[in-house]
């Protein structure tokens, strides 16, 4: 099973004051934040099929539990070149 138990990743269903609330841990099988932009992929997906123009039903939400955080991230592409 590993080290922590959100590698494997999992899923619920929580009701708050009355609303149904579906929440899912993305699997992360690193310590890296790889994963985020996997997450954040997701979460844009399920906007889109649930035609959630205004953004306001689906969330992606990024956390990091431990002191691995910095210099921790995900390259940005290269500027363009001037003109």
């Amino acid at each position: 099973m590993g080290d922590v138990k959100y590698h494997l990743g999992t899923y619920a269903v929580r009701n708050f004051r009355g609303k149904l609330v579906h929440m899912n841990l993305a699997a992360n099988p690193s310590h890296l934040e790889a994963v985020n932009s996997v997450v954040v992929g997701k979460a844009r997906a399920k906007q889109f099929f649930i035609n959630d123009k205004e953004m306001k039903r689906v969330m992606a939400v990024l956390l990091h539990g431990d002191a691995a955080f910095s210099g921790q991230v995900t390259p940005p592409s290269p500027p363009p070149p001037p003109c």
